[in-house]
């Protein structure tokens, strides 16, 4: 129960309690369109009330948002591909927390996708944290790739000791005749 235009109202979806409370922050043109159907109508259900609004207020070229949502894929980061999928999922109905779970891994960049799906998260939130971590995985090992293949390069030395190129020093028989008794 709650306090709300000074009379005490039901939360139950059902019941318009919650619709009650949403209206209190509708302005101009929205207030009195809803004003309208109440009068009309009568006070309709949480469902009815979210659903006439999305209706009401929706763009004025037809959008197919389940086929949207269903092609949509990670073509950057996937923090941008969950906003995105964010923005499409938030406009349909329907759609069980399962249905937006596989919508999301599917439409993740393959070499994504397969370390996710391997991981095999329960929830969608498990899905795109899963897919970040990866992702990161990802772009350290790449970094690390180039590090790596960096041609290193010599720089030559400035010292006189360094430039001097090595000569044998030359033997003569006498002297390898001693090196060889003594066994070096």
């Amino acid at each position: 129960m709650a306090f709300a235009h000074g009379t005490l109202i039901s939360l139950s979806p059902d019941t318009g309690g919650l619709v009650d409370i949403a209206t209190i922050h509708l302005k101009g043109d929205v207030i009195q369109s809803y004003n309208c159907f109440e009068h009309t109508y009568r006070v309709p259900t949480w469902k009815e009330f979210k659903s006439g609004l999305l209706i009401h207020f929706r763009l004025t070229e037809y959008k197919n948002t389940n086929g949207q949502l269903m092609k949509i894929r990670q073509t950057s980061t996937v923090q941008e591909y969950q906003t995105r999928f964010k923005h499409l999922s938030n406009q349909t109905q329907d759609w069980s927390e399962k249905q937006l779970q596989g919508t999301v891994i599917e439409g993740l960049k393959p070499e994504i996708k397969c370390e996710v799906k391997a991981q095999q998260p329960y929830t969608l939130r498990a899905a795109i944290s899963f897919a970040c971590i990866h992702e990161e995985r990802l772009n350290n090992n790449v970094r690390r790739t180039k590090i790596m293949n960096r041609p290193t390069t010599i720089k030559p030395s400035s010292s006189p000791a360094a430039n001097r190129t090595f000569q044998p020093n030359e033997l003569t028989q006498e002297e390898l005749c001693d090196r060889f008794v003594k066994g070096l």
